[in-house]
């Protein structure tokens, strides 16, 4: 191939371009909905969420992602929650957090609720003490009670709290198959102890929830674009000349 000729150039860069591999597109989400199971103070619309166990009736917060625009198969995936005050602030650690996803099964809550009202938890939550969620109703994201997750929390109050791993990316592909909407649910294991975490509503836009995803749909990146644009070029100037 001449790559003196306008033409062979064009091509060349064109070849090269279909060549290059593909890469993964980052996709950062905020929560579409959030609230805890605590009536008559407006908790849907609350900067931070109640989460606090005291033997009966806990404070459980349910987080809601929409996941129906995501393009591509998920490939990573990254749960963000910042820990802050609750209604008390004993500080967080990993055996005191559990997350949980919000599934199907029969008497649950209905993947569609509503933060502007006061949440009616289903058959997910049996408010008995203790741990107040129902696991065999829900999909267990808690590594201390064996879920395939990586859970970081690196310190006790006013940190980010992190979770990884292919337990999460198979909920969220599980709820990407069913319309899109994806509840964690935020409880603790601990009686008289409790926390807050950053709700969507905080004044605070860098702390709010976020579930960071990576996917399988390509896009350029800036090389490719200029191999792009010198391909169009070459071929642009390889027809003005046979014009001429």
């Amino acid at each position: 191939m001449n790559l003196r000729n306008p033409l062979s150039l064009g091509m060349a860069a064109l070849v090269s371009l279909i060549a290059l591999p593909a890469h993964a597109a980052p996709v950062v989400l905020t929560a579409d909905a959030d609230t805890y199971t605590r009536a008559g103070v407006s908790a849907g619309s609350a900067e931070n969420l109640d989460v606090r166990g005291f033997g009966g009736g806990d404070f459980v917060a349910y987080v809601r992602f929409d996941l129906s625009g995501v393009v591509g198969a998920l490939t990573s995936a990254i749960l963000t929650l910042h820990e802050t005050a609750g209604s008390r602030n004993d500080g967080i650690t990993t055996g005191r957090n559990q997350v949980y996803g919000l599934t199907n099964a029969a008497g649950n809550t209905p993947q569609n609720w509503d933060e502007s009202v006061d949440l009616d938890p289903g058959a997910e939550y049996d408010n008995t003490g203790g741990n107040n969620i129902d696991v065999a109703q829900v999909f267990n994201l808690d590594a201390d009670a064996g879920a395939n997750v990586t859970e970081v929390v690196p310190g006790t109050d006013d940190i980010d709290v992190t979770i990884s791993g292919p337990d999460l990316l198979a909920f969220l592909n599980s709820r990407i198959a069913d319309g899109g909407l994806a509840t964690f649910i935020l409880s603790i294991d601990a009686d008289n102890r409790g926390y807050g975490f950053a709700s969507r509503e905080n004044s605070d836009a860098d702390i709010r929830p976020t579930l960071s995803l990576m996917t399988s749909s390509s896009v350029p990146e800036p090389g490719t674009l200029a191999l792009f644009g010198l391909g169009l070029a070459g071929l642009g100037l390889a027809r003005r000349r046979k014009a001429s």
